[in-house]
């Protein structure tokens, strides 16, 4: 039997607070630090698993999560036990999104208070996320002729958070009975900050999604913003999905970024 969404959270969160008195750190770190390995362990496995050269692209984010990781494993290895608390997390929540997808990362942040009021962290409800995505796409018969005239759908998120909004969105695409969505829609999503990034990122790994993460101003690009591609799309780049000559594309790894995303970031920006 399926738990419902609130039983599910009550669960994540239960297994936060059993880590917090153990390790006496506070809930906020014990997210992020969660997140930083989980994220790490996703984005650099399939280098690690199957011992796959590194791609240039990737390097510095893999260096810097193979860092991390070691660094964490360190930090917590002197309270007995939490690790693993870690590892049973990380498989709860993979049921969870497997079976009953929901931003359950985006409310463990809100309800360990780490969201910061003053830079106006709010995060949207499930419900009203998948409303939003339906008035955006409309119909089955929309998504269909999207894909049809330009080989994949864009989703464009300038101010992801913990990525609500493309959870609900893709909530919309199971709706519509969309196959192999891994290759036919594209998720750009950006926030400015990095605990909001591997949330978002785990939430579309967990989900078998091809998203990019971009951690920076989605309003000023200096060209210092790091990308970070789920497993799924790495694998769908070097598949050849989402490329075409008649589109830009990105420098970092040829992935093409679809005008449809513009025209809705520009859009968006213009509600601010």
């Amino acid at each position: 039997m399926i738990k419902s969404r609130h039983d599910i959270l009550k669960d994540l969160y239960k297994d936060i607070e059993t880590i917090q008195r153990k390790s006496h750190f506070n809930q906020r770190t014990i997210l992020d630090d969660f997140c930083t390995i989980a994220m790490g362990s996703h984005h650099n496995m399939l280098y690690t698993l199957r011992k796959v050269p590194v791609p240039n692209c990737y390097k510095k984010q893999f260096d810097y999560f193979e860092k991390e990781y070691e660094s964490i494993v360190k930090k917590y290895d002197k309270y007995e036990g939490v690790f693993d608390d870690f590892v049973v997390l990380l498989c709860k929540l993979t049921q969870a999104m497997t079976e009953n997808p929901a931003d359950y990362l985006g409310e463990i942040y809100m309800l360990s208070n780490s969201n910061s009021k003053c830079n106006g962290q709010f995060f949207t409800p499930h419900h009203v996320c998948g409303f939003m995505g339906k008035l955006v796409y409309g119909t089955k018969e929309s998504f269909e002729t999207t894909i049809k005239e330009n080989g994949y759908l864009g989703f464009n998120d300038p101010a992801c958070g913990s990525g609500a909004l493309a959870i609900g969105f893709n909530s919309l695409v199971d709706e519509y009975g969309i196959k192999n969505p891994d290759i036919k829609i594209l998720y750009y999503l950006n926030d400015i900050d990095f605990t909001c990034i591997k949330m978002a990122f785990l939430n579309m790994t967990l989900m078998g999604l091809s998203a990019r993460l971009e951690w920076g101003d989605a309003l000023f690009d200096d060209g210092t913003h790091m990308i970070y591609d789920t497993p799924c799309l790495q694998i769908a780049l070097r598949m050849g999905y989402f490329q075409s000559s008649k589109k830009e594309k990105s420098k970092e790894t040829n992935v093409v970024i679809n005008e449809s995303i513009r025209e809705q970031l520009n859009k968006q920006m213009e509600l601010f």
